[in-house]
């Protein structure tokens, strides 16, 4: 495999360790947020079903604020994932295409 491709491939890797970090740690600041809203709505006192409790927390102030970034994570690895296919598409050409011509050189 050639200089050039084991350096995107190298690259690609770690944009993809970067993005999923920052999608884990978006993914977790909404958790913590719709913890502490369950908890909130809970000690008002009301009766409400479970699905009641999710309806306040889905429309809690603040959480569009954390929901908007995450979605943004998320697609960026979506992303990621579509580059590193096609990067591993040309790796494997590339190996296919190594192996042909060792061969045709024997």
């Amino acid at each position: 495999m050639n200089d050039d491709l084991k350096e995107r491939l190298s690259t690609q890797g770690k944009r993809v360790c970067e993005a999923t970090l920052r999608f884990e740690d978006r993914k977790s600041k909404l958790e913590v947020f719709d913890a502490n809203s369950r908890i909130k709505v809970r000690a008002t006192g009301l009766k409400l079903t479970e699905g009641d409790v999710s309806a306040h927390i889905l429309i809690a102030d603040g959480r569009l604020v954390l929901t908007v970034p995450l979605n943004e994570a998320k697609a960026e690895l979506e992303a990621l994932k579509k580059d590193t296919d096609c990067l591993l598409a040309l790796a494997a050409l590339t190996c296919a295409e190594v192996a042909a011509n060792s061969r045709i050189s024997q």
